[in-house]
């Protein structure tokens, strides 16, 4: 017998993410993808002794939209699964529709994750995904964390974490799969339109270099993805060590004042140094996305500085300033 690429797949990831015997909210579009998670996780549920649930929201962004609700309801109707659904209808189309349509789906199934205790809300994102999403950054302009592409699980309230367990599954593998089994999916039309990024991302960019340039680069931005979540990874365990070592914080009403003893870490690679400056912000509040490339450089310079006393101002009015060997950062 032939073995099951995709339920072996997921009963992999299901056990690298040490999920069993706990309830785990599925979320179905009705595509491929999110059905075969559905179907997969159903045929795994006994193995791993899960309970599912089932979310679709309609986005009401189509004027059938809420035929998918239908196919879907019917769907778990007849594999006699619970299934709930919410339609939004404040999207506003005019700006932004991809981000709007992420968050109020976001935001729909953490509010089902907590009314039905599920810790866990499972979504379909497969290999094709994570190469679409890597390239996305690569051409908006990006860093290493970027280039990690999406995480195979990340917390999205205090409750309860998203996880993915079909990232190592390319789309047509998924759908081979639902044609064995003589599964239908539904096909969604807004995927087909050249207005947002992704779609021309999937649909040309993507294709292009797989006919003239790599047939397995879908294979290979996921291979990127996980070699640099890797160095991420490590330049974080370093950041980590400098900030709890080397750094003192200290708050005294709404001011806050950082002391770095440099001579200790002036010889620390500058990634390193810039990685520990962004947890630092992360942790105190302060503005992360009004600092640019040239703000961090200008601190890790300051680390290294070795001559008069000197500083720079930040965004969100906070001061820097090195003096004999101590560089000082204040806020408030």
């Amino acid at each position: 017998m032939v073995p099951d690429e995709v339920l072996t797949a997921v009963r992999k990831s299901l056990t690298e993410l040490d999920v069993c015997n706990t309830s785990v909210l599925v979320a179905v579009s009705g595509g491929a993808d999110s059905l075969a998670l559905l179907v997969a996780l159903q045929e795994l549920s006994e193995e791993f002794a899960l309970q599912l649930e089932v979310a679709h929201f309609d986005h009401g962004l189509r004027a059938d939209s809420h035929a998918d609700a239908r196919f879907v309801s019917e769907f778990c109707q007849m594999r006699k699964l619970n299934f709930h659904v919410r339609r939004c209808e404040s999207i506003v189309a005019e700006s932004h529709v991809e981000e709007q349509a992420r968050n109020a789906r976001y935001d729909f199934l953490a509010h089902c994750a907590e009314q039905l205790c599920c810790p866990f809300i499972a979504v379909g994102h497969t290999a094709n995904d994570q190469a679409e999403t890597v390239l996305h950054h690569i051409v908006r302009g990006t860093g290493l964390r970027g280039l990690s592409g999406i995480p195979t699980r990340r917390r999205l309230r205090d409750y309860c974490e998203l996880i993915r367990p079909l990232l190592s599954l390319e789309r047509s593998q998924l759908e081979e799969w639902l044609r064995h089994r003589n599964i239908d999916w539904l096909s969604d039309p807004t995927n087909a339109s050249e207005n947002f990024t992704r779609n021309r991302i999937r649909n040309s960019l993507l294709p292009l270099l797989q006919v003239q340039f790599n047939s397995q680069v879908v294979a290979a931005l996921c291979r990127l993805a996980g070699q640099s979540l890797e160095a991420e990874t490590g330049l974080s365990w370093a950041a980590n060590r400098i900030r709890h070592e080397h750094v003192q914080v200290q708050h005294a009403g709404e001011r806050t004042v950082v002391s770095i003893a440099c001579a200790e870490i002036c010889d620390t690679p500058r990634s390193i140094l810039v990685a520990m400056f962004i947890e630092l912000w992360s942790e105190l509040g302060w503005p992360r996305k009004e600092m640019t490339t040239f703000h961090w450089q200008s601190l890790v310079g300051l680390v290294a500085h070795s001559g008069h006393p000197s500083g720079c101002t930040l965004p969100g009015k906070i001061e820097a300033h090195w003096r004999r060997g101590v560089l000082t950062i204040t806020s408030g």
